[in-house]
């Protein structure tokens, strides 16, 4: 469970290494992740896979994240 309010708030929008993020971006990170995990499941993917997808995805998004230029 912690690894998806770490991938929620992520893909959200919020910074890890400290920073601001919006109800709004944590709410749209809660539906990826939601309909990430939904459809593997459907798709019989084993939970293991899942984890290392779910962590792929965080990675991904700090790395976006690290390239967007600071205001």
């Amino acid at each position: 469970m912690e690894l998806d309010a770490i991938a929620v708030v992520v893909i959200g929008g919020a910074s890890l290494p400290g920073g601001r993020g919006g109800i709004y971006g944590a709410l749209c990170g809660a539906l990826i992740i939601g309909m990430v995990t939904h459809i593997l499941g459907l798709r019989n993917v084993g939970s293991n896979a899942q984890l290392m997808l779910k962590a792929v995805i965080i990675v991904l998004s700090v790395a976006a994240q690290r390239t967007r230029p600071r205001s």
